[in-house]
């Protein structure tokens, strides 16, 4: 049931695949310190120089109530949505989900928008469960607790698949609940317009996006909450254009093998959608994917020949971020 938040708030192509598989440059790169040896390949004389990051767009709350709470802007969004998707709505309007890693905070919030706020009952903020059944609550942005500001025996985990937190409206404490329950969302700005970060990593650009190769092994929760930390998220390969450029800069650079992009279906089973909140509408499976094997949710991308698998989340791989200036 889509919810409505009432006198609060006002109320993502097709890809094309490349046709064969890329050849990946026959060569090694060497050390480079300082930065971090990734567990990749590459050129035999240095590579070129890192083209210049895209920044990361200007705040903007486009169907959104903003406002601003000690000197920070938020938006209030009505429009109902599961836990990813609103993050990724709020990552391509420039911010987050908020975080509220203070006091201060929580309760200028809640001065702000009221006690109670219309009928509604809840909307998403930026918390998130790191493991699945632990205890482990982290902010979208990478950013542990501090200030927690539970409701009374919570978080309860009650249905044993409650990974993600709603700001309760009527007193503004918190909750655990199904990250798949759509409801409305409260989006942050960002705390400086500033370029993907890719720290420990190797940047490239592509169609006018900079990206982060990173060649840390992490799950996929925690490459996702790596690329969010350094302002940006997953790669999102769903246009042609897009596809074939980040192929052609990954190949004149680097010869990854297998890493993870912004894909999954861990929202609802065979749904799969990418972290942007769009849809899969064009797909590059390999032969017999995806097959599910082993409760695979998350998608891994195989750079040899440039299609995806399907993969248990908890694998861990290195990953490829980007900026997301336009990650609609």
């Amino acid at each position: 049931m889509k919810a409505a938040w009432i006198g609060t708030a006002v109320a993502l192509a097709a890809c094309g695949a490349p046709s064969g598989p890329i050849e990946a440059a026959p060569i090694v790169v060497p050390p480079q310190p300082p930065q971090p040896v990734l567990a990749l390949t590459g050129t035999a004389t240095p590579p070129p120089p890192a083209s210049p990051a895209a920044a990361v767009p200007a705040f903007r709350c486009e169907g959104g109530k903003r406002f601003e709470v000690s000197g920070r802007s938020y938006c209030a969004h009505s429009e109902a949505d599961t836990w990813e998707s609103s993050e990724a709505r709020c990552v391509a309007n420039g911010g987050h989900l908020m975080t509220l890693d203070s006091r201060a905070t929580d309760e200028g919030l809640h001065a702000v928008l009221g006690s109670p706020v219309g009928g509604g009952r809840a909307a998403w903020i930026g918390l998130e469960l790191k493991t699945k059944g632990g205890k482990d609550w982290r902010w979208s942005t990478g950013e542990a607790v501090t200030a927690a500001s539970w409701n009374t025996g919570e978080p309860n985990n009650f249905d044993k698949n409650e990974a993600c937190g709603e700001w309760l409206v009527v007193d503004g404490r918190w909750n655990d609940t199904r990250c798949a329950l759509e409801q409305p969302y409260l989006c942050q700005q960002s705390k400086a317009d500033q370029p993907l970060a890719c720290k420990g990593g190797r940047t490239f650009a592509a169609g006018g996006v900079s990206y982060c190769l990173n060649g840390v092994d992490r799950n996929y929760a925690d490459a996702k909450r790596a690329c969010a930390a350094d302002g940006g998220g997953l790669a999102v390969l769903k246009t042609t254009e897009g596809n074939h450029a980040v192929r052609d800069a990954m190949a004149a650079r680097f010869a990854a093998t297998r890493m993870w992009i912004g894909l999954s279906d861990t929202a609802e089973e065979g749904n799969w959608s990418w972290t942007s909140g769009s849809g899969l509408e064009y797909a590059a499976w390999a032969p017999d994917e995806p097959n599910n094997y082993n409760e695979e949710h998350c998608v891994e991308l195989h750079a040899d020949a440039w299609k995806w698998n399907d993969l248990e989340c908890s694998t861990k791989l290195p990953s490829v971020c980007e900026s997301p200036g336009k990650r609609r």
